[in-house]
C-alpha cells in the first residue's frame, strides 16, 4: 500500500502519478468506500493512467526554442570573422531586474501573467526571451498560433499544465483583434488558468503596444458599454505590467558601448537619444528605404498600412495589395509601369535592411491556403496609410474580392461605422458563406436599410441552423409585421435559449413610442432583469396604475443593476424611473 504522502500526492497533485500500482491501489480503496464496482474502477484507472502517460505535454522545451520564432527582432548585420552570434549581447535594463522576481515566484508554485508595454523595436520580446533562461529546468513554452492565434488559444488553453510558459507576443492578436466575443473567451481562458492552483505554476508572458494597452485597460464612462472588462481585469488586477522606456539610461548606454559585440557598441555610439534597440532592429535603415521607395512600392506600403488601419489582420493578400496599389498610382506613374512592376515593387519592399526583414515580409497562409501574403514591418504597422474616413473605393472593392472572410467582416464593421452601408453590405455578403457571424451582421445591415423581408429570411436561416442569437431580431420583425402569435413563439424560444436580456433592451427602446410592444417584450424578459421591471413600472405609472408601478420598481431595486454594466440608454431609463418613483407616493396597504 502506498505511503500517506504518496496517497496525498495522488489525490491532490496536478501531475500524473508516476506509479501505476500506487494509483490503482488508491482508486480501489476509494471505489470500495463509494460502493462502486472495484474491478471496473481498477480497469478504468489503469487505462486512464496509460493514456495520460502517452499524452504529449503542450509546448516545447525552452532550451530548444528559436528566439526568432518567438518574435524576437533580427539585428543589423556586420561583417565579422569569426561570424557574430545571431543575437547581440544583451544589456540588462530595469524591466529585466523586475522580471527576475517572477522566476523566483515560480519556485514557490506561484502563477503569474507579465505584460511588457511599449512601441515597436524596444526589445520587449528579447527581454522576455532572456527571462526564460532564468526558469528552472523542466519548464516548457507554448506559443499558440496554429491554425490561427486566437483559435489555437481557444482550443488548447485548457490543456496547459504546470511549469508551462504561455507565450503571447503581440497579445493584441489574442485580446483585441479577433472580435469581442472571441477575445473575451480567450481572456476568460487565461484568467481560469492563472486562478487554478492545480495547474500551476504557469507563466503567461505578453507584449502590447501602448495604444492597444490604453484601449483594453481604460474604464469607460458609466453609461457606455464595457467591452473590455475581462481584459482590464486580467491585465491590471490579476496580471502585472511594465512600461518599457524608449531610451536606455546613461549607465545602460555605457555598458553597451563597452561591449565586445561590435553591433551593440556601434549602436551605443551612434543611436540618437539613447534609442539603441531601435537602431539594432534596423529602423533607421527601414525609414530611409521607405522614404526612397519608387511609386509602385510606395503604393504597396500605403495600401498595406491602410488595410491595417481599417482592421485587417496582419496577413495581407498579395493580389489584394497589387490591385489596390495599381489604383493608387497616378496616370503618369501608371504610364511608366513595366510588365513586371508588381514583382519589382514587392521585391523592393521585401529586401532586408542590414539583415533586418524588409518593409513587407513575404509569407504564406494556412496549411490549406497556397496563396501568397505579405506582413507589414512593425516599424510601419503603428502608423501611416489613408485616414479611415477618406479611404478610396478600391480598398473596399479589392477586399470584397480577395480578403479572408474574417477580415472582410472586420472591414465591413469599419465601413458600417463610417456610414458606408453599401461597402459594408458588399463585404458582409462576401464573408457570409464561410462566417455565421457575417450572416448575422448582414441581416442587421438589411434591417437597418429597411429590407425587412431580406433580414427576416437571413435570421430564419440562422435560427434553423441552430443559431439562437437570431431569435430576438425575429421577435422584433414579427412585431413590426403585426404577427403577435409569431412574436410570442419567438419570444418564448428566445427566453428559453437565454436571450431574455435582448428582449428587455428592445422593451427599453419602445417604452415611450409603443407601450404595447414594450409591455409584451418586458414581460417576456423581465424575470431576472431590473430594467424590464423599470419599463413595466413606467408604463403602469403613465397609465395611472401607481400600485403596479411601485411593485415593479421595488422588484427592480431588489434585482439590482445588470451584470455587464450600464449603457447610456440604461442610465436614461433608470434615471427616469427613479425620478418618477420619488415623485409618487407608494400605495397604502390599509383597507
Amino acid at each position: 500500500m502506498p505511503s500517506k504522502d504518496t496517497v496525498h500526492r495522488i489525490i491532490g497533485g496536478s501531475d500524473v502519478p508516476p506509479s501505476q500500482p500506487d494509483t490503482v491501489a488508491v482508486a480501489a480503496v476509494l471505489a470500495r468506500q463509494a460502493g462502486w464496482d472495484i474491478d471496473d474502477t481498477v480497469m478504468r484507472v489503469r487505462a486512464l493512467w496509460v493514456a495520460a502517460q502517452l499524452v504529449a505535454p503542450l509546448g516545447d522545451e525552452i532550451e530548444s526554442l528559436d528566439p526568432f520564432a518567438l518574435g524576437v527582432s533580427r539585428s543589423i548585420s556586420m561583417e565579422q570573422s569569426p561570424p557574430l552570434p545571431s543575437l547581440p549581447y544583451f544589456v540588462k535594463r530595469a524591466q529585466d531586474q523586475w522580471l527576475g522576481g517572477f522566476a523566483d515566484g515560480t519556485e514557490r508554485g506561484h502563477s503569474a501573467m507579465v505584460t511588457l508595454v511599449g512601441s515597436s523595436g524596444l526589445g520587449k520580446s528579447r527581454s522576455l526571451q532572456e527571462f526564460l533562461r532564468r526558469l528552472p529546468t523542466g519548464w516548457r513554452l507554448w506559443h499558440p498560433y496554429d491554425p490561427t492565434r486566437p483559435q489555437a488559444a481557444l482550443e488548447h488553453m485548457a490543456q496547459v499544465g504546470p511549469r508551462t510558459v504561455v507565450w503571447l507576443d503581440d497579445a493584441h492578436h489574442y485580446l483585441h483583434d479577433p472580435g469581442a466575443e472571441t477575445a473575451e473567451r480567450v481572456t476568460a481562458g487565461i484568467r481560469t488558468l492563472l486562478c487554478d492552483p492545480r495547474r500551476g505554476p504557469v507563466l503567461v508572458l505578453a507584449t502590447l503596444w501602448p495604444h492597444i494597452w490604453e484601449k483594453l485597460t481604460t474604464r469607460p464612462e458609466a453609461w457606455r458599454s464595457d467591452c473590455y472588462a475581462q481584459q482590464r481585469e486580467l491585465l491590471t488586477s490579476i496580471g502585472h505590467h511594465w512600461f518599457v522606456p524608449r531610451a536606455f539610461l546613461p549607465e545602460e548606454i555605457e555598458a553597451a558601448a563597452h561591449s565586445d559585440d561590435p553591433r551593440l557598441a556601434l549602436a551605443a555610439r551612434t543611436a540618437r537619444d539613447g534609442e539603441i534597440t531601435q537602431l539594432l532592429a534596423g529602423f533607421p535603415e527601414l525609414k530611409s528605404r521607405h522614404r526612397a521607395a519608387p511609386p509602385p512600392a510606395a503604393c504597396l506600403i500605403r495600401a498595406a498600412q491602410t488595410y491595417r488601419r481599417l482592421g485587417h489582420s496582419t496577413l495581407l493578400s498579395a493580389v489584394m495589395l497589387e490591385e489596390t496599389a495599381l489604383e493608387l498610382l497616378t496616370d503618369r506613374e501608371t504610364a511608366y509601369l513595366t510588365e513586371d512592376w508588381a514583382q519589382e515593387a514587392f521585391s523592393y519592399c521585401a529586401q532586408p535592411c542590414r539583415g533586418v526583414p524588409g518593409l513587407l515580409m513575404r509569407t504564406r497562409g494556412g496549411k490549406q491556403d497556397g496563396r501568397t501574403y505579405y506582413r507589414l514591418s512593425e516599424y510601419l504597422d503603428e502608423s501611416g496609410g489613408f485616414d479611415s474616413a477618406s479611404v478610396p473605393e478600391v480598398f473596399w472593392q479589392a477586399a470584397a474580392r480577395h480578403a479572408a472572410p474574417t477580415d472582410q467582416l472586420h472591414l465591413a464593421s469599419t465601413a458600417r461605422a463610417q456610414g458606408s452601408l453599401h461597402h459594408a453590405q458588399s463585404l458582409a455578403e462576401s464573408a457570409a458563406a464561410a462566417q455565421p457571424e457575417a450572416r448575422r451582421f448582414l441581416a442587421r445591415l438589411r434591417m437597418e436599410a429597411g429590407d425587412l423581408y431580406g433580414a427576416q429570411r437571413l435570421y430564419l436561416e440562422l435560427a434553423e441552423s441552430g443559431d439562437t442569437t437570431a431569435l430576438p431580431p425575429l421577435v422584433r420583425l414579427a412585431l413590426i409585421a403585426g404577427d403577435l402569435p409569431g412574436a410570442s413563439r419567438m419570444a418564448a424560444a428566445a427566453v428559453t435559449a437565454g436571450h431574455a436580456n435582448e428582449l428587455v433592451i428592445m422593451a427599453m427602446e419602445y417604452h415611450q413610442t409603443d407601450p404595447g410592444w414594450a409591455t409584451f417584450l418586458a414581460n417576456a424578459g423581465s424575470a431576472e432583469d431590473a430594467r424590464g421591471h423599470v419599463v413595466l413600472g413606467l408604463i403602469a405609472l403613465e397609465a395611472g396604475n401607481e400600485k403596479v408601478a411601485h411593485e415593479h420598481f421595488d422588484t427592480a431595486g431588489e434585482l439590482g443593476l445588470p451584470p455587464n454594466g450600464l449603457t447610456e440608454a440604461d442610465v436614461d431609463l433608470l434615471t427616469r424611473g427613479a425620478r418618477l418613483f420619488t415623485e409618487t407616493e407608494p400605495p397604502s396597504n390599509s383597507l
